[in-house]
């Protein structure tokens, strides 16, 4: 495979720097650099490079004095393509949920401010409405947490935003002991307004599975959707790049698709409404034929940034592309994402890996070479 660099990006053999002194640091950081990674060189230093991870040994180090930031500005390799693979890749992107929301619903008076006397009078009003669910808290090394004890079988508990989001609830709730994704939060809690109500509504779960498409197009995939949804009413158009729904019969419906297909979404009876297909995977990313859909190229320089409850130092994600060998270039002008470069870190070697959307390592074809062409530059320039 052959890379041709396009003549706005310097290209001496692996390495271009020109210098200024920084106010904010004692060392001198680069003004600019553009730093081309072979995945086929530097088998003298790195006997274990491969197409899908590799790492390049630069002809000196830079510290990083916390100025830096770096983009990927060009990328070429040959990922593993398979036209026999089913749309859904694993059988759980076939499962689609709708919630129906229940009569059972839980409104509080006014509650105090204090912690304890919030959780003890929510609790008391819990108790007198009948509602088998009740919070405590937990301390852990690393922060307070809210635990909710949900009570009701075959159903979902779904607490209102703002205090969800103060208490540190994120999701939908079966029964039995929950605790909460994130800790919790006095400055969010101290920004309610006790004296409005915490509401929390009960669904039905009701889960559902979409059939594979017999031709891998939008239309089979969208009919075989809308099959599994006739019982409840639910409508769902493609059209302009963005997806549509209506709800003729079900109300207060949430329906969850896969993260494959989408997140959550509210559907009110009767309303037709649109989600920009940024959301979604797009149609014609899911009829590549291809065994990933995103690529996330992390590398060992990048500040880590969180994803899917972890730290990751995440270069850049895209869609993979729909040809073998495509060459990804990302214009400076418009479209290069820069992320911060390690605090007061030394570097002499620059690592890639090419991952997929599920943070596995990407197949690339064998023999084939990756190559990409990174930009770090000061933050302040």
């Amino acid at each position: 495979m052959l890379l041709v660099l396009k003549a706005a990006y310097p290209t001496p053999a692996h390495y271009h720097l020109c210098s200024t002194m920084n106010i904010h640091s004692s060392v001198i950081l680069p003004k600019y650099s553009y730093v081309t990674l072979d995945s086929s060189s530097n088998q003298e230093y790195f006997q274990d490079n491969s197409n899908q991870k590799f790492s390049t040994k630069l002809p000196q180090p830079i510290f990083n004095g916390l100025e830096l930031e770096v983009g990927l500005v060009d990328l070429v390799f040959s990922p593993i393509r398979d036209f026999d693979l089913n749309v859904f890749p694993r059988e759980n992107d076939k499962k689609i949920r709708v919630l129906k929301k229940t009569k059972q619903q839980f409104t509080t008076k006014k509650l105090p401010g204090k912690l304890d006397d919030f959780i003890k009078v929510c609790n008391q009003e819990l108790e007198d409405q009948n509602l088998k669910i009740s919070f405590s808290i937990l301390s852990t090394g690393g922060g307070l947490k809210f635990v909710m004890q949900q009570g009701i079988k075959n159903a979902l508990a779904v607490i209102d935003p703002e205090y969800a989001r103060a208490l540190g609830f994120k999701t939908e709730y079966a029964a039995g002991a929950h605790e909460a994704e994130e800790y919790f939060s006095q400055e969010a809690f101290d920004e309610i307004d006790t004296s409005q109500s915490m509401t929390i509504n009960m669904y039905e779960d009701c889960p559902v599975r979409v059939e594979e498409p017999k031709i891998r197009d939008v239309s089979n995939l969208i009919f075989e959707i809308n099959k599994s949804l006739t019982e409840f009413g639910i409508t769902v158009l493609y059209t302009n790049d963005k997806f549509v729904f209506e709800n003729k019969n079900t109300v207060g419906a949430r329906v969850l698709f896969s993260d494959f297909l989408a997140k959550t979404f509210d559907i009110p009876k009767g309303y037709w409404f649109e989600k920009e297909s940024e959301t979604f995977p797009t149609f014609e990313n899911i009829n590549l034929g291809t065994k990933s859909y995103f690529i996330n190229v992390v590398c060992n320089i990048v500040t880590p940034q969180p994803y899917d409850g972890r730290p990751m130092p995440i270069l850049r994600t895209f869609v993979n592309p729909s040809k073998d060998g495509e060459r990804v270039v990302f214009s400076p002008e418009n479209n290069v994402w820069y992320v911060p470069v390690r605090k007061n870190f030394k570097f002499d070697t620059v690592e890639i890996q090419l991952l997929d959307e599920f943070m596995k390592p990407l197949v690339c074809v064998e023999n084939s070479k990756t190559t990409a062409i990174l930009h770090i530059k000061s933050r302040y320039v």
